[in-house]
């Protein structure tokens, strides 16, 4: 394959054809349709060959096939949006619908890409399918606007297989998904990740997925329904979120949550703030809902303005957050940290209950560990409750005592350790100086294990 250009460059004619014995080939239109501009993008990809290159200058095109072919390179001026509207498949497609086939290629510039039409997961507006492809795509856009809104299996990006790399400033959808991830490997990188439905789905199946994981970087990744869903049903199947803000703005009756894990895939969040801002027209909606699976999710701020910060019905899970806060509830039901089923490993700062708010409630077959944090609720409400389940909490972690019920478990300062009743007194200010005396710990000499203090 030749080189990617590393600067922009406008060719004198719509669409140039650079063969890699040095010929160039033009490609015009009769007309000054969109249409025909996009017949010149097919005439020059049905021309080329396996180590050509075409460069697109400004325009809008509109193709009716796909444009995706083994060995063949492109580079799109900025300025140049190409739409397709009809047909079955992608604008980049190697499924059945398109190359059928591996397609090993690199798309360059700063070109804009749109797929209307119609529902279905064929009608992506890029598409990896075969194991064996290896495409690499900078841009400035890719949207969808196929489909209905619910219809879970459209998407702007759609990887089922191959190795596929992006660097774009938006993808955006209007009634679909971003991105659809089940197999490959997969690298985004994205400014605005911004979709009506949902933002990215992890759907790797049982018999299906193999190896492959998936990356996705994001300064901000908003979405009227859900941003984020893994929904992987094989349990060793990955996806990493490194992101600024996810946020959701709680449109329709299943709105206003921001991450949600339900299979048994793992799912690794990291970003500054995870929140909602409306909570929805539906009910029990939190910022993040844990069902299945494993979420290990690191942020500095998680907020919600409907039912809670966190539900887990299931699953093992690590969170650790800096802030938990919701001000805005008014129903006297609600809970900032919800556990009923599966275990978290909960690391907090803050955690700021609103005014309808309880702090830390655990029922059911739930096991909550909470490692740090400050609680703070209304007047009214308790800062601990354990009905059922467990609830261990670690010393150190700051709460009103007479705002408590059920039985708290607690944990000595190494997590895991229960401290028995010499540990007890080294951990309580009024006995520490007889304790640490009668345990030698004055002595700079002396070194006191944790199995020693905490028996």
């Amino acid at each position: 394959m030749s080189g990617l250009k590393t600067t922009a460059y406008t060719p004198k004619a719509p669409v140039l054809l650079y063969k890699s014995n040095g010929e160039v080939r033009p490609f015009g239109y009769g007309a000054l349709t969109d249409a025909a501009r996009g017949t010149a993008l097919v005439a020059a990809v049905a021309a080329a060959v396996s180590g050509d290159e075409i460069q697109v200058g400004p325009g809008t095109y509109t193709v009716a096939g796909n444009l995706a072919k083994n060995g063949v390179n492109w580079h799109f001026a900025a300025g140049a949006t190409v739409t397709r509207s009809t047909g079955t498949g992608a604008i980049f497609d190697d499924s059945a619908n398109g190359a059928n086939g591996a397609v090993n290629c690199r798309i360059s510039g700063a070109g804009a890409f749109l797929r209307n039409g119609t529902v279905g997961a064929a009608n992506a507006t890029i598409m990896l399918a075969n194991s064996a492809s290896d495409v690499t795509m900078h841009c400035h856009s890719i949207a969808n606007n196929n489909g209905e809104l619910g219809t879970t299996s459209d998407a702007a990006v759609y990887q089922v297989g191959g190795k596929l790399r992006i660097v774009c400033d938006r993808i955006t959808s209007t009634t679909t998904n971003g991105i659809w991830w089940e197999n490959g490997e997969m690298f985004i990188t994205v400014d605005e990740l911004d979709c009506q439905w949902i933002c990215y789905v992890a759907v790797p199946q049982i018999t299906t997925w193999s190896t492959g994981a998936a990356y996705v970087t994001a300064k901000k990744i908003r979405s009227d329904y859900l941003p984020i869903l893994q929904a992987m049903e094989n349990a060793e199947a990955r996806s990493w979120i490194f992101a600024t803000e996810i946020i959701s703005h709680g449109v329709g009756n299943d709105g206003g949550m921001a991450i949600a894990s339900e299979a048994a895939g793992k799912l690794y969040v990291v970003c500054e703030k995870v929140g909602t801002t409306n909570g929805g027209a539906g009910t029990n909606q939190p910022t993040v809902a844990v069902i299945a699976g494993e979420l290990w999710l690191t942020a500095q701020k998680c907020s919600s303005s409907d039912y809670g910060a966190v539900i887990c019905t299931g699953g093992t899970h690590v969170i650790d957050v800096a802030h938990f806060e919701d001000t805005l509830w008014g129903a006297t039901t609600k809970k900032l940290i919800e556990v009923t089923g599966g275990t978290v490993d909960l690391r907090a700062g803050k955690i700021i209950g609103g005014s309808g708010a309880s702090g830390v409630t655990v029922s059911g077959t739930g096991t909550l560990n909470l490692l740090s944090g400050k609680i703070t609720t209304n007047a009214a409400k308790l800062d601990l409750t354990r009905s059922a389940g467990t609830l261990n909490v670690a010393t150190g972690v700051a709460y009103d005592p007479a705002k408590t019920s059920g039985t708290i478990t607690q944990l000595g300062p190494i997590y895991g350790v229960t401290p028995g009743a010499t540990g007890l007194a080294l951990l309580d200010d009024a006995t520490a100086a007889a304790a640490r005396t009668t345990l030698g710990i004055l002595n700079p000499s002396t070194q006191i294990l944790a199995n020693q203090v905490f028996s």
